[in-house]
């Protein structure tokens, strides 16, 4: 089932934001969700691992607290030609 526009809550229950999108993008086994920040309009995009995630109803919760997910690096591509989700991988091998 599709974590598309659930709320997501931290380890502590603290609001994170919204998922908007999916990775992989084809709608397969889903390894990240790339949640918007709740920081009004301008919220930039993080991509979080769904393992350990527990959806409840329209929230997810995730097993990170809000400093590591605020802390990833960015969803849109790098200026650098290393694909988001290499550096997502690679931050949260690091934090596990």
């Amino acid at each position: 089932m599709s974590p598309l526009g659930l709320t997501v809550v931290d380890v502590e229950g603290r609001m994170v934001g919204r998922v908007e999108d999916t990775f992989p993008y084809d709608g397969c086994t889903y390894e990240f969700a790339v949640v918007r920040l709740g920081r009004g309009r301008f919220g930039q995009s993080r991509m979080v691992p769904l393992s350990g995630a527990v959806r409840d109803d329209d929230v997810l919760q995730m097993p990170h607290t809000f400093a590591e997910i605020d802390d990833a690096p960015t969803a849109e591509r790098s200026r650098y030609g290393v694909e988001p989700e290499a550096l997502a991988r690679a931050y949260w091998m690091a934090v596990v």
